[in-house]
């Protein structure tokens, strides 16, 4: 006999309070799985490869330091065993690889190392002293057959005075760094993606200034050759943390972005997370947000829909596993030191599995709740919370010829339930845990996954 709504929602309570929504094995049940979709990915999988595989990791980030590769001079060039090794296991994990390149080595800016901006870079691309150019050239000539994605550089609108600051140079300095790894990169495979440097939204909004994606595409404009060469990058990139609402709304901004210049580009969010303050093994004491292991789990199920409700192609968590002592605030890993799991990795493994194969994509708010539908062949997948710290009845319509539907929680945990004779679902949402200042919402309430299943 299946479950009613409210009869599913109190047997995972009793669930819950048998402390089973807290019982992580240290590695999930492995079993033979298609490839995974290469749209939902987890950085730093090569440091736990077999878990990114039981959680259906479909793509990763490898960063490769210039600055380690070449550390003495131009003709140096050194490749760890652990950097071939994270390819190999990239590769044989059918995750597809985007390559991180950023560090300016000292001999290249001996006046900011590590960050500046490189001598030779407004030489034309193939010239022996476009240091950074001729970089660029060898990894893709060397990585072209395991790679195609090429990120370049990492948050370039970090202002210079800033502790964090990652490129101390102009935003026609970065550009032009754009420009020379486009050019050089196409040259050899032209195949090859060119992203920018992944942008935090935020430190525009901190600084008072415009975003930092309309100040670089107005330097564009002003390159005559860029029109041609498609603007010398193929995807933009961002980093959002913490607060569900604003993955779309940020996400959101940067299409209308690219709207306002007449370019349809691309999106990835190549960082999104909700580290908790209570996990045991590192207490965070005086977090920035107050957020729980509990609302983590549900902040990945949420930020992966919206992001995909926004139109971004590919989404990663950050990040697949922490090392070393934990520190407060460093909980963002799936995956502890000691390879013990937090909740947020049975949130990662119900995305993949529930989200992959999505060909439409449905979006409908109100003040109270979000629903982000998902099309997927003939399984159509809902996924709804509420928005406030008020519980919600959802009233949602069966979709027509549906067969057969499961509901699962945020941690893949699902049951099957009965089909309502009225024709529509009546959902008991749970609100959110409202911890933020002045009782914001930093992250909805419990979502659920309603998985329909049509005839065919």
């Amino acid at each position: 006999m299946y479950l009613t709504f409210q009869r599913f929602s109190k047997a995972l309570a009793c669930l819950c309070v048998f402390g089973f929504a807290l019982a992580f094995p240290s590695t999930l049940s492995s079993q033979a799985t298609p490839a995974p979709d290469p749209r939902f990915g987890a950085i730093g999988s090569y440091f736990s490869p077999t878990l990114a595989t039981e959680l259906g990791v479909g793509w990763d980030r490898i960063i490769v330091r210039w600055d380690n590769r070449q550390p003495d001079g131009p003709e140096d060039w050194v490749v760890t065993a652990d950097e071939e090794d994270w390819v190999e296991t990239s590769i044989a994990g059918r995750r597809e690889i985007a390559m991180l390149l950023i560090g300016t080595p000292p001999w290249a800016n001996e006046q900011h190392p590590h960050n500046g901006v490189p001598e030779g870079l407004y030489l034309p691309y193939s010239h022996p002293d476009n240091h950074w150019g001729q970089f660029v050239t060898r990894m893709v000539q060397e990585n072209s057959a395991d790679v195609k994605h090429w990120i370049i550089w990492n948050e370039p609108d970090i202002a210079p005075d800033h502790p964090g600051v990652q490129l101390i140079g102009s935003v026609e300095d970065y550009y032009q760094m754009v420009k020379v790894a486009h050019q050089a990169a196409k040259a050899i495979d032209p195949e090859a993606q060119i992203h920018l440097g992944a942008l935090t939204y935020w430190h525009d909004i901190v600084y008072e200034r415009d975003p930092y994606l309309g100040r670089f595409l107005t330097v564009a404009q002003q390159d005559p050759t860029a029109a041609e060469n498609d603007y010398y990058f193929d995807v933009a990139t961002f980093h959002i943390y913490f607060d569900t609402e604003t993955v779309h709304t940020i996400l959101s901004e940067q299409q209308t972005v690219f709207e306002s210049y007449g370019l349809d580009k691309p999106i990835w969010l190549n960082e999104t997370n909700a580290p908790p303050y209570d996990d045991p093994v590192a207490p965070w004491d005086n977090a920035l947000h107050r957020i729980t292991m509990h609302q983590q789990a549900s902040f990945l199920v949420q930020s992966y829909a919206l992001a995909l409700a926004s139109g971004t192609e590919r989404i990663a968590a950050y990040k697949l596993k922490d090392f070393g002592p934990q520190h407060a605030g460093d909980s963002y890993g799936l995956q502890r030191p000691d390879d013990s799991l937090r909740p947020v990795a049975q949130a990662l493994k119900a995305i993949t599995e529930h989200y992959a194969g999505t060909e439409e994509i449905e979006h409908y708010t109100n003040e109270t709740t979000q629903i982000v539908t998902l099309h997927r062949g003939d399984l159509v997948t809902r996924v709804v919370w509420a928005r406030t710290a008020a519980d919600v009845w959802l009233t949602m319509p069966i979709t027509p010829g549906v067969e057969t539907v499961m509901v699962y929680d945020r941690l893949g945990r699902g049951v099957q339930i009965e089909i309502p004779a009225t024709r529509h679902y009546e959902i008991p949402l749970p609100g959110a845990e409202c911890l933020g200042p002045n009782g914001h919402c930093i992250v909805g309430g419990d979502p659920y996954l309603v998985v329909e299943r049509l005839s065919k």
